[in-house]
């Protein structure tokens, strides 16, 4: 058995790290590039990141915990939605969460997701009551298209 140079580790170690970072990029843009111009035909199967049902299950928990700062203040008409729906529903005690989404909702382009969060939910010294928020997700497709990744545009109670 022959000890080998510290150099021929070195070689080694940096060969699959460039073969790994290589196949993360290639995965990356071909998942994108399915994304970009097959979308139509096969919607959001891979991209965009995170998805709709995420996106809505990071919503209910930032309501919950009166997290003010999910949504930008600048964004007028989806944080209004989140400082009613953080009034209605921040700091009760939920179970039950049901999150669908509809990737065809109503355009052909499968831009757009509308996501509705079903749950029941407990305030203080009251009896559990079903909740309901329903919001319209979508990807950064509608701006200049760099990566698609989803984000609130709107929101419904």
């Amino acid at each position: 058995m022959t000890i080998q140079s510290p150099h021929f580790y070195k070689s080694i170690a940096l060969t699959a790290l460039a073969f790994s970072a290589g196949l993360f990029l290639g995965i990356l843009l071909f998942a994108t590039s399915i994304n970009l111009f097959l979308r139509k035909v096969w919607g959001p199967t891979v991209l965009p990141y995170p998805s709709a049902k995420q996106v809505g299950t990071n919503y209910l928990a930032a309501v919950i915990a009166g997290n003010k700062a999910h949504i930008p203040e600048h964004n007028s008409c989806t944080y209004t939605d989140l400082i009613s729906d953080i009034k209605h529903y921040g700091g009760a005690k939920i179970k039950d969460i049901s999150v669908q989404s509809e990737w065809r909702s109503g355009n052909s382009d499968h831009i757009f997701e509308i996501t509705t969060i079903r749950f029941a939910y407990h305030q203080p010294h009251e009896d559990w009551q079903p909740g309901e928020i329903t919001l319209m997700t979508a990807s950064n497709l509608i701006e200049p298209p760099i990566l698609p990744f989803r984000k609130i545009i709107c929101g419904g109670g």
